[in-house]
């Protein structure tokens, strides 16, 4: 990983310079920096990256080609400059007879001592080729390997991250993991994803939680509801547990016992796929005016769970909210497990209904869904009043671009008579009748099989 270390200078401070010039030249530099080491980059430490450093502009000099300053660095940081030409700041470049300066040039010019130095201050950072300047070892870390971004569960398990959550109530951390999965491109740093935390758990937002229309916490109440009902906590446990999450770092001892016990008996997994349901639903009930919005090509969300992915637009959205509490109270989230217990469980629900062509799925949408007291009076967002059933049992070409969605969204190829005919023998046969199913299936279509219903043992 190449580019260069040093300080960097804000906006204002640039400005400054660029008017401290006896002779100035014709291009101004951007993102003025001291240069402390160019090439292939080593992480340095901690407390260095993204700290304010405040050092002296000591001398000028421009020789028509390049115009800069000489620099006084404190003492402490001297044994991280490996620059051969000593401290400088290249302000501006010009141009003689045809030739442009260069800024790595700046260092070799002869100096004129200010009458007074000047104290500034920058940032001590890393400038990566391609990526730009940051200051922070996340990053460093994050990019070190070709620049590939590191994935939600990496940027948890950083160590600033862990740091930087010890520190944050439950429902903070919850937000700590929001701010980096709903960032678009842009990723922030941990103390970024820590500040945006923060604005979002204020005193008066966690005071005013359960006011009506305020969904900011609906997903976090969802899972304390759903966790009630599944361990079978007392009114007082369950309000309990929700003071915690908004105002303390874990869940007390004896209540995260309960919970973990509770939760470990029905099965982790089995129980972690039953909340993110609860919490699905949830979500449905409280924004149906999402359901064919304008500008927003997202009716796939409004099925059960089951019909969604397991990925970052399906359960793994869901998980997001529920993860810390589980944590707070000791209950560990194996992801490859819990992928597993959802796709069985997503299986059994196409079985359950009948789902094994796109013809059936459409099928369920329009008539089956009507079963699903979740959704159960709740109006779209089309604008007509319509709610949702009403919608699906009026516009065919809604459902069908509904099941088309779902479709790309499962891992299962409903459009294929592939689960049909698997699912036939799976159901009361042996392993190895369904074994010989899927490798003629194979054979006939020339391609593998996406399906996560195979027996897990042979039956007498």
């Amino acid at each position: 990983m190449k580019g260069y270390q040093g300080i960097f200078l804000d906006q204002e401070t640039q400005e400054l310079l660029v008017d401290l010039q006896e002779r100035g030249l014709s291009d101004v530099v951007k993102n003025m920096h001291i240069t402390f080491h160019y090439g292939a980059l080593e992480k340095l430490p901690d407390e260095l990256m993204g700290r304010d450093i405040t050092f002296k502009i000591v001398g000028y000099a421009s020789d028509g080609k390049n115009s800069g300053f000489q620099v006084e660095l404190p003492e402490e940081l001297l044994q991280y400059y490996k620059s051969k030409n000593g401290p400088h700041i290249t302000v501006s470049i010009g141009e003689i007879d045809g030739v442009k300066g260069k800024p790595v040039d700046t260092g070799t010019m002869q100096f004129k001592p200010l009458e007074e130095p000047i104290e500034i201050n920058g940032r001590f950072g890393n400038f990566i080729h391609q990526l730009g300047v940051i200051f922070d070892n996340y990053d460093f870390e994050r990019i070190k390997n070709g620049g590939k971004k590191m994935n939600l569960l990496e940027f948890l398990n950083s160590e600033e991250s862990k740091k930087i959550m010890e520190n944050l109530t439950i429902v903070e951390r919850v937000k700590f993991a929001t701010a980096f999965q709903w960032a678009g491109k842009e990723k922030p740093t941990p103390k970024q994803a820590e500040i945006k935390a923060k604005s979002k758990c204020t005193e008066e937002d966690v005071k005013n939680r359960n006011e009506e229309g305020n969904t900011r916490f609906e997903s976090e109440l969802a899972s304390v509801e759903a966790i009630k009902k599944l361990v079978g906590l007392t009114d007082e446990e369950a309000q309990l547990l929700e003071e915690q999450i908004f105002t303390q770092t874990h869940v007390s001892e004896d209540l995260a016992q309960k919970i973990k016990n509770a939760i470990e008996d029905k099965g982790t997994e089995e129980s972690i796929v039953e909340i993110l349901g609860h919490v699905h639903n949830n979500w449905m009930r409280n924004h149906g005016d999402n359901f064919q919005k304008e500008g927003r090509d997202k009716d796939y969300q409004f099925v059960d769970l089951r019909l969604m992915s397991f990925g970052d637009d399906g359960a793994t959205a869901d998980l997001l909210f529920l993860r810390p509490i589980l944590e707070a109270c000791e209950i560990k989230i194996d992801m490859e497990k819990l992928e597993q217990k959802f796709n069985e469980q997503q299986v059994e629900f196409l079985r359950e209904n009948g789902i094994t062509s796109k013809e059936q799925l459409i099928n369920y949408l329009t008539k089956g869904s009507a079963e699903n007291e979740t959704l159960k009076g709740i109006v779209a967002g089309d604008g007509t009043g319509r709610t949702i059933y009403e919608i699906l049992a009026e516009s065919p070409e809604v459902v069908n671009h509904m099941a088309e969605q779902v479709m790309q969204k499962i891992p299962v190829k409903l459009e294929e008579h592939d689960l049909a005919q698997i699912a036939e023998v799976a159901e009361g046969t042996s392993l190895e009748a369904y074994n010989n199913v899927v490798e003629e299936t194979k054979c006939a279509e020339g391609r593998d099989i996406n399906l996560a219903d195979k027996p897990s043992h042979d039956i007498e």
